[in-house]
Formats: C-alpha cells, structure tokens, sequence
C-alpha cells in the first residue's frame, strides 16, 4: 500500500486486501482504482491475475472508501486499464511505473501541457 500527501514522496507497507479464493486464481497486478463513481463512494479496483485454469484474465473488485481493505465483491471481467489522470500541483498528469529502471520504484508523472 503506498501513501503520499503530496503525490511526490511515498511510504509504502504491505497489506493483505485481494481475497481471489473465489476465482482460483492468482493475482498479477492491479490495473487501477477507479472512486466515487456514485454517490455511495466505492472503490473499483481492476485487476490482471492468472484463472483456475491458468489462463490470464482480468477482473474487478469492489470495496468501499470507509473500509478500503475490506472487500465486497468480485467481478470476472475488467477492462484493465491502467494508469489514470489525477491532479498534480493544479495540472492533470498521468502516474506510469513501466518507464522506471529494472529494480527501482520509482514513478513517472506524464503532465498535459498546453500547445
């Protein structure tokens, strides 16, 4: 789990919240969190893991803003897409980790840039 209040220094802890016992699964990586899609503020989290059979499949999750860790329900089925706008010193930017060196963490913001 990574934590930052300025979107420029991080912390991070592990912390056990994707319970795939449902799907028989194992999971990859999570693609993206989408919130408050409606007013009840859930949180979607989609993901890429490997199905019962092996195969590689996408799902979703869903989980509640006041209870982050605890999950509510899975979804077969995601659209994996990865990344996401968030706002960065009052510009919109887009987070990307694949650009970093091998055996780093570190995170690149994309920021849009008036032409």
């Amino acid at each position: 789990m990574g934590r930052s209040t300025d979107m420029i220094n991080w912390t991070f802890e592990p912390q056990n919240y994707l319970d795939l016992t449902e799907l028989g699964g194992t999971l990859y990586e999570v693609a993206c969190a989408v919130t408050e899609h409606d007013e009840s503020y859930d949180l979607v989290l989609d993901f890429f893991y490997s199905d019962e059979n092996g195969d590689f499949a996408a799902a979703q999750a869903l989980f509640s803003r006041d209870s982050p860790f605890t999950q509510r329900a899975l979804n077969r089925g995601g659209s994996l897409a990865w990344g996401g706008l968030t706002s960065l010193n009052g510009t919109l930017a887009f987070a990307q980790g694949w650009d970093s060196a091998p055996e780093t963490r570190e995170m690149f913001f994309y920021r849009a840039v008036a032409s």
